[in-house]
């Protein structure tokens, strides 16, 4: 829990400075409020995996049977990108 918590406190950082209520000097540069929160990927896939261990047995528990997840494979990534190029969105 307290590693949630932490993510948690983190991920509010960069959601209060970059998104909602932009700060006004991390607004020129969001990759620093990134660096004040701080968050290492190996910190963030072990919160997830863990988060995501709860919610399978969560899925056990209300339909007693295990949560099966499909694979995303990227078959549809093509004709995503050809969408986004139509409606003139440049990234």
């Amino acid at each position: 829990m307290k590693d949630i918590e932490n993510l948690t406190e983190k991920l509010i950082t960069i959601r209060d400075k970059t998104h909602f209520h932009i700060d006004k000097i991390g607004v020129f540069d969001p990759s620093a409020i990134w660096q004040e929160a701080d968050i290492k990927g190996t910190f963030f896939n072990s919160v997830m995996e863990g988060l995501w261990e709860v919610l399978k047995e969560l899925h056990i528990s209300a339909f007693r049977k295990p949560f099966i997840q499909s694979i995303y494979d990227g078959h549809d990534v093509k004709e995503i990108i050809e969408v986004v190029k139509k409606t003139g969105i440049t990234v």
